[in-house]
């Protein structure tokens, strides 16, 4: 059951939003919002808070399944670029107006809260309501347990990398002196930053301090400091070995969001300069069909309309016998003007996934994609492939309009 948090009764303002992650408890939020959302009239927002950090198939399975449910129950499904969740959460709703947000409890860890509870100190007049994480029913039945892996490997990797520097730094101290010792410890931690988390960077730098006092700072091999100077030296050291692994690792993960959004938009003009060059539909069909290929990693089709409303027997461009599952697929998405098929609950039998041509002029059609059997697919690629088909249709609509 959820735990609400005190709030002042009141009716919502806006839609009820349902903070989505990688964890298993993404249909318990959704479903939890969507009750909140019919007790209340109001609509239902799932929002994905996108920080640049791929996740393991496993949870884009996870994520991707409580999307098809919210999808299923009519929710507005959207991501939200941001180096950090709770940020993304609370810019998101406050923009929709939202006065409810609905996200898990979040793993507590030493020195810090659960997502919720951060959600809360930074809320303002947001009420939040959070949903208990599921249990893992054993050893390694946990979903992200190949994350958790993961990160067992990077605490390893930066205990190998202190080790490593230690053993150089005896060669060092034996010419330049104990407090040059600091540097290569420094330029370790910087330099680690760029692949490690923050948490093994953190360790990297504990390590490296109690390292260079124990067995480097006067009287070596105690951790006793006899000059005011060299305790003073170790405390800025750990300062800035601190900060800069930090700032360092927070750096890496904006570039890699920037990137990951240019990449996108990149893609998004080219497609739309390539159509503005083109002449004939048939022309235009082809190059979108190319660039979703490539953008996506998939196969695609398109399907027009046929002059009597209904879809056409043959594609347009990437043909290939459809069975029958994917044409109910295809006329589905078509008639009721949204995802169809593989990754949805309307149709899910079928292997290909369609979504709706849509432009000022009316539907014209719809796009498929077939992806391989295990390809995850989350709302960054939905987004981006309906954002290339509503390109298609408005350039295609121009056309036939001529």
């Amino acid at each position: 059951m959820p735990n609400e948090s005190d709030q002042p009764e009141g009716q919502t303002r806006g839609p009820v939003v349902a903070a989505l992650g990688y964890g298993e408890e993404g249909i318990g939020i959704v479903r939890a919002a969507s009750a909140i959302a019919r007790g209340e009239g109001a609509a239902l927002d799932c929002v994905t808070v996108d920080t640049g950090e791929a996740p393991s198939p496993e949870e884009g399975e996870l994520l991707a399944e409580a999307q098809r449910v919210a999808r299923s129950l009519g929710a507005r499904v959207e991501s939200e670029p941001s180096l950090d969740l709770t940020a993304g959460v609370l810019a998101y709703a406050r923009r929709r107006g939202a006065s409810t947000v609905v996200a898990g409890s979040g793993a507590r860890k030493a020195f810090r809260r659960g997502f919720s509870d951060r959600l809360r100190a930074e809320r303002g007049e947001l009420r939040v309501v959070a949903i208990a994480e599921p249990r893992p029913l054993g050893p390694g039945a946990r979903p992200g347990a190949r994350r958790q892996a993961g990160a067992g490997g990077q605490y390893l990797a930066a205990f190998l990398i202190v080790a490593v520097v230690t053993v150089l730094n005896f060669f060092l101290a034996d010419f330049a002196g104990y407090w040059a010792a600091a540097i290569p410890f420094l330029a370790a931690i910087s330099l680690s930053a760029l692949s490690l988390e923050s948490g093994p960077v953190l360790l990297a730098a504990i390590l490296s301090g109690l390292a260079w006092d124990l067995l480097f700072i006067p009287p070596r091999y105690t951790l006793h400091i006899s000059r005011p100077e060299d305790a003073f030296m170790l405390g800025l050291y750990f300062l800035v070995a601190v900060l800069s692994g930090l700032m360092t690792g927070r750096l890496r993960s904006s570039a890699r969001l920037l990137a990951g959004r240019e990449a996108r938009m990149s893609r998004i003009s080219s497609l739309a300069s390539a159509l503005a060059g083109a002449r004939a539909v048939e022309s235009m069909l082809s190059l979108g069909v190319e660039a979703i290929q490539e953008a996506l990693g998939v196969e695609a089709i398109v399907i027009l309309r046929e002059g009597g409303g209904g879809l056409k027997q043959q594609a347009e461009s990437g043909w290939e016998p459809l069975d029958e599952s994917a044409r109910d697929a295809a006329r589905s998405s078509y008639e009721e003007g949204k995802s169809a098929g593989r990754y949805t609950k309307l149709r899910p039998d079928s292997e290909w996934h369609f979504v709706p041509m849509d432009s000022p002029r009316g539907r014209l059609g719809v796009i498929g994609v077939r992806a391989a059997h295990d390809r995850a697919w989350d709302e960054g690629l939905e987004s981006l492939l309906r954002t290339m088909a509503a390109t298609l249709s408005i350039a295609a609509a121009r056309e036939l309009a001529e």
